[in-house]
């Protein structure tokens, strides 16, 4: 049965995602997960953590996500809702559920990237994209859900495509009922006599969609993404990490500024 996973450190941030990730499963039928996760600082003596500590810890835990599963069932009624708490690394908790229980239809993660100086975006996030095979939702903290009407993919023309996240894509996109956006943004504007396009791959598996495609020289792609996403009203922003791809520029401290302020809308990560 498929469900939707949603991690939750009982921040504000996560709270909303958490209600997002709701909203998600109650359109799609699935029954919700919540999973929250915890460690301590490692010790700098001999002396073990006592048993007791943890256990108040999770028990502290375990009270303030049935509190959240009472509000959410009162608020979205009709779907099944569980959770859990797990001692442990937060990426580790998840990969430990997911093989115990298969794997979700989708991570829903609260995206708290929407200051400065927050560092969240570059650390979980980052380590979450790569590491799960399952498509991870990074919500924004001024998100609220609605129905998915436009998809936007940033597509890196030099990175290899992957057949198993553009499935994942054409699927999601399917079910919704959605337009899907192809964007392509070459940073060197000095180039925009030359022919650019996506991949003979990308075209076959996203044929069933229908699908724009949209190409833009800029010098900052994280403007021009930004840009593209306000002008077409985009409601989700589909994002598909590798090593060598401009995702990773796009995770760059230097442009924490420039990123932070594409954050109003939920950006969809395929491994």
């Amino acid at each position: 049965m498929s469900y939707i996973l949603a991690a939750t450190d009982n921040s504000t941030t996560s709270a909303n995602a958490v209600t997002y990730a709701a909203a998600l499963a109650m359109r799609h039928q699935m029954s919700l997960v919540l999973l929250h996760s915890f460690v301590f600082p490692v010790a700098t003596n001999d002396m073990p953590m006592p048993a007791s500590v943890v256990e108040d810890t999770r028990a502290d835990a375990e009270k303030a996500l049935r509190a959240t599963v009472e509000k959410l069932e009162s608020s979205h009624p009709g779907i099944q809702i569980s959770a859990e708490v797990a001692y442990g690394n937060f990426l580790d908790s998840i990969h430990h559920y997911a093989d115990t229980h298969g794997a979700p239809w989708m991570l829903v993660m609260g995206n708290s990237n929407t200051q400065e100086d927050s560092a969240w975006f570059f650390s979980t996030l980052k380590n979450a994209s790569k590491a799960f095979h399952f498509p991870v939702l990074a919500v924004p903290f001024v998100a609220t859900y609605k129905d998915v009407q436009k998809i936007c993919y940033a597509d890196d023309i030099e990175q290899k495509e992957h057949a198993h996240a553009l499935d994942a894509l054409r699927d999601i996109t399917l079910r919704y009922g959605a337009e899907l956006h192809v964007l392509n943004v070459q940073e060197d504007a000095s180039l925009h006599d030359e022919a650019y396009d996506v991949g003979d791959l990308t075209k076959e598996l996203l044929a069933d969609t229908n699908p724009s495609y949209h190409y833009r020289h800029m010098a900052n792609v994280n403007e021009s993404i930004h840009l593209f996403c306000q002008h077409e009203q985009i409601d989700w922003l589909v994002l598909m990490p590798g090593e060598y791809s401009f995702f990773e520029g796009l995770f760059h401290k230097s442009h924490t500024k420039a990123l932070a302020q594409a954050m109003d809308i939920p950006i969809l990560l395929l491994h």
